[in-house]
């Protein structure tokens, strides 16, 4: 609501539209998307849309289901004003295409608006596996110890905005060299403040492993419940020592190191 009013404050003569999320429940809980758009709504002689479903749906669920044409015009017809129309919405029934095939097709540039959000904007995307690579003594592991403070503090990064979370740094080769660069990070950057979000495996996992899959997953569950916060970085330093036995260069061994990487994201 603070947001729909100063942009009426900023628009006095703009048509303002909430595009709530639709958030319908089987047990007849209260629709919280449908009415706190309703009150922003009203606070601002806005206008509120809602995507026509009959279960949980905000507007991007329904332009991955229904596509971008269908979407604008569903927008257009469900937009209605509250202190006019404050009646229940009409469903509108959209039928997506039927595929005998279970991969997720979709039709050419459908979903190129999509909106890429990042750790670090501009250099690290969310929801992804990536690889910093360089020469030996170039200080991969100083910019991951910097990304993982950065990120778990909320704190920008060389002026870059980030996306606040938890962080595991898996410290391959153990030793004290990282848990001092967190330190050092700590008493220049964070007041002498410790990092409360930044947790640390001091030894090698294997994402080829499905076991050790499982035990990062868990030590992911623990951190999340401990700090309050999501999970957005995992770091994995360094690759060779959490490669285990396997082959680096072998496409096959390459490929269940990414699998487990993508089940961990996941």
């Amino acid at each position: 609501m603070n947001v729909a009013k100063a942009l009426r404050n900023e628009y006095p003569e703009a048509t303002i539209i909430l595009a709530g999320d639709h958030d319908i429940h089987t047990d007849g809980s209260t629709n919280i998307g449908k009415e706190l758009a309703e009150k922003a709504a009203l606070a601002v002689d806005g206008w509120v849309s809602l995507p026509p479903a009959t279960t949980l749906c905000d507007w991007d669920d329904f332009r991955q289901q229904y596509g971008l044409e269908a979407t604008k015009t569903a927008f257009n017809q469900q937009r209605y004003k509250p202190s006019i129309m404050p009646i229940p919405l009409t469903r509108i029934d959209y039928t997506a295409p039927e595929f005998n095939t279970s991969l997720p097709l979709r039709k050419g540039s459908d979903g190129f608006d999509t909106r890429q959000d990042y750790l670090i904007k501009g250099y690290l995307p969310s929801s992804s596996v990536a690889s910093a690579y360089g020469a030996s003594g170039s200080y991969k592991s100083f910019l991951a110890v910097s990304w993982g403070c950065h990120i778990a503090t909320g704190k920008p990064w060389a002026g870059k905005p980030v996306t606040q979370g938890a962080v595991i740094y898996v410290v391959g080769e153990g030793g004290i060299g990282v848990p001092r660069r967190i330190r050092a990070w700590e008493q220049t950057i964070n007041g002498g403040s410790p990092i409360d979000a930044l947790y640390r495996v001091d030894c090698p996992i294997f994402p080829a492993s499905p076991e050790s899959v499982q035990q990062v997953i868990q030590a992911a569950s623990d951190v999340k419940a401990a700090t309050g916060m999501p999970i957005r970085l995992i770091i994995l330093d360094t690759l060779a020592r959490c490669f285990g036995g396997s082959d680096e260069n072998a496409a096959k061994d390459m490929g269940a190191f990414i699998q487990g990487c993508d089940y961990i994201k996941a």
